[in-house]
């Protein structure tokens, strides 16, 4: 799915909005791979926002006919709506799931501090310098947004005095004027209609008229400027705060083949080297999806940390020994190894879909170790053979085993890795890549490194006892 975000300078009124949403609907429905679509003028998700509009596209499936990815219709589409004056236009692909939220954007750096004006201009100067130099990103805007430009009637209290007339009074009567007032109701034929009594529209269009407009007191009718100190200025502007801080968000989407965690970076970077150009109190924090995937990251590698813990515990208990559990970890890092290769190779980004996977191959890849090292450990305890023979053999015995085994796990992981099954398929593709790397290099590194790790410590030990039997012996005769 698609979503375009439209958004109108503050103060544009919902037709124009419109007009400007038809101009964006005609000139994307034309797209061969849209199933229907959807528009959204004057705001959603119960926010009145007359001068922004949303656009929902659907798409056809990828076995339905489908030559472009999302991706590439998304990037088709940015230059055939980027000459359209005034507006700001934001294209993304989205997921059926996130079509509700009020996400501002892929990456959103929220500047916070305890001066208003302080936060303003710091989200300015990072706008404008996230624009010159990071790579990757589209439709960055900041969040903060000037009050709705509006004509102030301040009362002069001593005009106010020599007509005779209370300011409540003037106020319901400019209310009346210029917003309306529902006089009554109006029946024909069963039906009921509201009247409402208002200024026609070319009476209170501009500046002068406001100040022609004419006032009813006891003296007569007078008109507003004879009454009110009349200014231009801004109405009130929404104020984020967090943790009793400003805040204003500087969002940005993502350009396909750039990643969350290559935008975060390079976003610390140019804060860190900003710090002299801003103004002071000025801190910055990462929020929406950047925001929950920091916080999912860390709570993947508690769960990876607790894996590897339990792992360990569980194959002390089976072989009764603290020693060979850490040989059998090692096969660990190899698994991590083939996630990190199978994900560079396909040109994947390390998700939370790909951590789930590292998570399930911690307690998959020890399996080959294991039937390695309980084989060996029963041809030493019969006696027949040593440790380097032991463990040979055991290869060569388990080697069909452990390649069917894993044959089989990487065979059941394909259609996942292909992504065969629709959209969700597509969404979990990394866990299925990940597996596959992992189950196919760890099996072929446990192979060779196992054995290495199990017979090569030992083997250092007794070559480095005798060596120091002979130099004691030595020192004996010498002695002698």
């Amino acid at each position: 799915m698609i979503s375009i975000k439209l958004e109108m300078p503050v103060g544009t009124n919902v037709e124009t909005t419109d007009s400007i949403a038809k101009i964006i609907e005609d000139r994307v429905k034309d797209v061969p791979e849209i199933v229907h679509y959807s528009v959204n003028v004057g705001g959603s998700n119960g926010f009145a926002t007359v001068n922004q509009a949303t656009m929902r596209i659907k798409l056809l499936k990828d076995w339905e006919g489908r030559t472009r990815s999302t991706d590439q219709i998304v990037d088709s589409l940015r230059p055939y709506l980027a000459d359209i004056p005034d507006a700001y236009i934001a294209i993304k692909s989205t997921s059926a799931s996130e079509m509700n939220n009020n996400s501002a954007g892929d990456v959103v750096l929220e500047v916070n501090g305890l001066k208003k004006d302080s936060v303003i201009k710091a989200s300015e100067l990072i706008m404008d310098r996230v624009k010159e130099t990071i790579a990757g990103v589209v439709d960055v805007k900041t969040s903060y947004e000037a009050g709705k430009p509006e004509i102030r009637l301040v009362p002069n209290r001593q005009a106010l005095a020599d007509y005779g007339v209370t300011l409540q009074s003037l106020a319901t009567y400019n209310y009346i004027a210029v917003s309306g007032y529902e006089a009554g109701q109006y029946t024909e034929d069963g039906e009921e209609y509201d009247v409402y009594v208002r200024m026609q529209e070319k009476n209170r269009k501009s500046h002068a008229d406001i100040e022609d407009l004419p006032m009813k007191t006891p003296k007569g009718y007078v008109a507003a400027r004879d009454l009110f100190y009349i200014e231009d200025g801004a109405g009130p502007t929404r104020i984020d705060r967090k943790r009793k801080m400003t805040r204003v968000d500087v969002s940005m989407n993502l350009l396909p083949g750039h990643t969350t965690g290559e935008v975060m970076g390079n976003l610390g970077k140019l804060t860190a080297s900003m710090k002299d150009e801003l103004p002071e109190g000025i801190s910055f924090s990462f929020g929406a999806q950047a925001d929950m995937q920091e916080d999912m990251v860390n709570e993947f590698k508690t769960a990876i940390i607790m894996a590897i813990l339990l792992t360990y515990i569980l194959l002390v208990a089976l072989l009764e020994s603290f020693a060979q559990p850490f040989i059998i970890m090692t096969t660990i890092p190899m698994g991590a190894i083939g996630v990190f290769l199978a994900l560079i190779f396909t040109g994947k980004a390390l998700s939370m879909i790909a951590l789930m996977a590292i998570v399930m191959l911690i307690g998959v890849v020890v399996n080959n170790a294991i039937l390695l090292l309980d084989e060996a450990n029963r041809l030493l305890r019969s006696g027949s053979m040593g440790r380097r023979s032991a463990i040979m053999t055991a290869g060569k015995t388990k080697f069909q085993p452990i390649a069917l085994a894993t044959f089989a796990s990487v065979v059941a992981q394909m259609p996942l890795a292909m992504a065969l099954g629709g959209n969700v398929a597509a969404m979990t593709q990394p866990m299925g890549i990940a597996s596959v790397g992992g189950l196919i290099v760890s099996a072929i590194l446990t192979m060779y490194l196992v054995p290495t790790f199990f017979w090569l410590p030992n083997a250092l030990f007794h070559k480095a006892k005798k060596k120091a039997s002979n130099l004691k012996d030595k020192f004996n005769k010498a002695k002698a």
